[in-house]
């Protein structure tokens, strides 16, 4: 994995893309092409690769096989306006991010949802709940709830996780634990629970960065 500095941070973003050394397991160099900013309009492809599941990943020549790897990325739908960003593995603290967010650049975004994720799977959700045009603090509240209620009808493993996901317009939950994955619904009542409870809460000031998670959720919920 390649050095990544906080000085050069909105610079290698805004590169869009960039080609890093990769070094696999028995010592060999390879170069592996890293997007850095993904405009859906602008860049379907690319797009369609991180739909695809294939955007953090590189053929390796000396092995002929494919590794995974992460590296910031920034994704933005100029129609939808939102930008989520990826920063793996807090390479870029949050407060960093946010002081130094469009540093140099021309673009208006106050009128944007501005999102900030830790890791390829809640990166990968973020762009879909956005897409989606739900609320994410909703969604987040309405997955800790629907956690709780299968908890307690037993029905939860060791390691499980949830994730929001829709298909065919219609958004559901999906639960995934090491040996199995189960659908589940996207409970209105919970759903009317979280907005009667904190209703004030749920929308954000847009051109702002936020990290909206479970800890989110759960200190917004007052459940600490």
């Amino acid at each position: 994995m390649y050095s990544f500095y906080r000085r050069t941070f909105m610079t290698v973003l805004f590169k869009k893309q960039a080609n890093y050394p990769l070094t696999n397991q028995h010592n060999q160099t390879f170069e592996a092409t890293c997007y850095h900013y993904i405009n859906k309009q602008e860049q379907p492809d690319i797009a369609k690769a991180l739909y695809e599941g294939t955007l953090f990943q590189a053929h390796d020549p000396h092995t002929n096989e494919v590794t995974s790897f992460t590296y910031p990325c920034l994704y933005e739908d100029s129609q939808k306006k939102f930008l989520v960003f990826f920063i793996p593995n807090d390479t870029v603290a949050f407060e960093d991010v946010s002081a130094t967010m469009f540093e140099g650049g021309t673009n208006d975004y106050s009128d944007y949802t501005l999102r900030f994720t830790n890791y390829v799977t809640e990166f990968y959700e973020k762009i879909n709940i956005l897409d989606s045009q739900l609320l994410d603090t909703e969604v987040e509240c309405v997955k800790l709830f629907t956690h709780t209620l299968l908890q307690e009808q037993n029905q939860l493993k060791e390691n499980t996780h949830l994730f929001f996901h829709e298909e065919s317009g219609k958004p559901f939950i999906m639960v995934l634990s090491p040996n199995n994955q189960a659908r589940v619904d996207y409970n209105q009542d919970l759903v009317d629970i979280v907005h009667n409870r904190i209703e004030n809460k749920l929308h954000l000031p847009k051109g702002q960065l936020f990290h909206i998670n479970g800890k989110w959720a759960i200190d917004a919920l007052d459940l600490a």
